[in-house]
């Protein structure tokens, strides 16, 4: 497994989503700081399973 961090920061004006690519190719957009939670979340349980 690879983990990675990553940064998102309110009111960048930065309208672009940061999309992350699972395994699988399951794929996620994540374009607010509410959203790198939840994903972060989905994440830390994705990897208890393995």
């Amino acid at each position: 497994m690879r983990l990675l961090e990553a940064v998102v920061e309110e009111g960048s004006g930065n309208t672009k989503p940061l999309v992350l690519e699972l395994v699988g190719g399951a794929k996620m957009e994540i374009k607010d700081a509410g959203q790198a939670a939840l994903a972060a979340a989905l994440l830390r349980t994705l990897a208890k399973s393995c």
